[in-house]
């Protein structure tokens, strides 16, 4: 008699790789924040623009450059700070989905939710663009699917073993 085959959705993985990978980059992000601490910022966005091959006599680029050289390290630090608990909570997330409990379900579907009016405000003020609706659709789908598909998740009392888990 053949031995049945375990359930492992693609798009779970999908979704653990994603919080994993996001984790990895706002770790990343929180420590090159971090080593412009007493640093010419504003000299950094010129050098940025002049890269790019923006005019600097935009009204825009002035007013970013303007903006960027008011930035403190204060103000450097706190992003850095939301970085890292971001960090926890999408390794947390991804770690959840990954031993396939049910708490780490919910964390991503209510972290996942909490994005999406902001997504939907930045449509609105910043216009329609193929990136926006692509993650709109993504975020939507990724509730979608953790809400739909709760077989796959353990209860409480239930330890899932190493090799049950979805890789």
């Amino acid at each position: 008699m053949p031995t049945p085959v375990k359930k492992r959705p693609l798009f779970l993985k999908c979704i653990i790789t994603h919080r994993f990978c996001a984790g990895t980059l706002e770790l990343v992000l929180g420590f090159w924040i971090l080593k412009f601490l007493d640093k010419d910022i504003d000299g950094l966005v010129i050098k940025i623009f002049e890269f790019v091959g923006l005019s600097l006599s935009n009204s825009y680029v002035q007013y970013l450059v303007e903006r960027a050289s008011q930035l403190g390290n204060t103000t450097i630090i706190v992003v850095s700070l939301f970085l890292f608990s971001s960090t926890i909570l999408s390794y947390t997330e991804g770690y959840g989905l990954l031993m396939r409990r049910s708490w780490g379900e919910w964390c991503s579907v209510i972290s996942t939710a909490s994005f999406i009016p902001f997504e939907i405000y930045l449509m609105m003020l910043g216009g329609i663009t193929p990136l926006k609706i692509g993650v709109l659709v993504f975020n939507l789908l990724v509730i979608w699917y953790l809400i739909s598909h709760k077989e796959l998740f353990s209860k409480k009392k239930k330890r899932i073993k190493y090799n049950d888990c979805c890789f």
